[in-house]
């Protein structure tokens, strides 16, 4: 049983803050699974829990109960592995839990997913740990498509599988092939490449259009990420001849490519012509019908419904020229 139990932040600020002042704080989380272990016995369950809290009071691990199994995380390229040995050392099956990078992000940061993922396993392989379990979500909507965390998901496989293997040009020959029928790397290339484009935030498109027009030396690099974005877009639909990927998977990652379009056209929208700017609202509009539909084929409704909202309100206020209209915020997004 998977307690969660990371990023307590507000732990022991309230109802229980003399409690800590008395004991601590890691006395009383240790409390907490102690009491979620043996809820969890009494339904023939094992317990799990994230480990980042207790990697705050090193002292505190030895007295996880022994039979709890703690993951680690960390989803940074410079993410202090080896502290995984901490739970390892105490005797506690201990898993090592890196990032496809799909979070905040309409096509996954790739490149820093492979260093992260490549980092934690092999450290986790040194420590003696018990296994790897490469995460994925997404915040702010989730408007993360499945198929961009692919790379990731695949790379976590080959690298638990054996950490030793190259988890660069060997490891995107055989995700290209066996993925997609691509004997080429071109399949991998593209992920790396919409991976890399600096202009993948989410949720960039719905927010205020930007005051002033970008510097010159920015606006190049965002014309030049747009010219691959539809690119992108091309490729990925080219990628469905060899009858390899799913349809869905296809989908996913041509709507991925029209977003980080879609991001590059809202950064320069701000000294565009009034009808660049409604012809960029219907697109958006355009798009949000695409993503629901492909959205429905796979998942549940789900925050679909005030995603939609979000961008109906996004694009409105381009096709209207309302600058006075509300914004889209955090808030409005599931």
């Amino acid at each position: 049983f998977n307690m969660c139990g990371d990023e307590t932040y507000d732990l022991g600020k309230g109802a229980n803050a003399r409690k800590v002042r008395r004991r601590g704080a890691a006395t009383l989380y240790l409390d907490h699974v102690r009491f979620l272990r043996r809820e969890a016995a009494r339904h023939g369950k094992a317990l799990m829990f994230w480990g980042d809290v207790l990697q705050h009071h090193p002292e505190a691990i030895p007295g996880i109960p022994a039979d709890c199994t703690v993951l680690d995380w960390g989803y940074e390229r410079n993410t202090d592995f080896g502290k995984i040995a901490r739970f390892v050392d105490a005797g506690l099956s201990t898993y090592a839990c890196p990032s496809t990078r799909g979070y905040r992000v309409v096509f996954n940061e790739v490149e820093e997913a492979r260093a992260n993922i490549a980092g934690y396993a092999r450290e986790a392989a040194r420590a003696g740990a018990a296994g790897l379990l490469t995460t994925d979500w997404g915040d702010m909507g989730h408007f993360n498509m499945p198929a961009c965390s692919l790379h990731g998901l695949a790379l976590g496989a080959a690298l638990s599988w054996n950490p030793k293997s190259d988890e660069r040009r060997a490891f995107d020959r055989a995700f290209s092939l066996q993925l997609f029928g691509d004997a080429s790397g071109k399949a991998a290339k593209l992920f790396r490449l919409a991976g890399t484009t600096g202009i993948a935030g989410w949720p960039m498109m719905l927010t205020d259009p930007p005051d002033a027009p970008p510097a010159r030396s920015r606006r190049a690099k965002v014309l030049s990420a747009l010219d691959l974005a539809e690119e992108l877009v091309r490729s990925f639909d080219s990628l469905a001849k060899t009858g390899v990927a799913r349809r869905q998977t296809i989908e996913e990652l041509a709507l991925a490519g029209e977003a980080l379009a879609l991001n590059a056209r809202h950064i320069l929208v701000a000294d565009a012509p009034s009808r660049d700017r409604r012809a960029l609202g219907r697109r958006m509009l355009n798009f949000a019908r695409s993503y629901g539909k492909t959205w429905l084929r796979a998942n549940k409704p789900s925050g679909l419904p005030e995603l939609r909202r979000a961008f109906e309100r996004a694009a409105k206020r381009l096709v209207e020229g309302n600058v006075h209209a509300r914004p889209v915020t955090r808030g409005d997004l599931p």
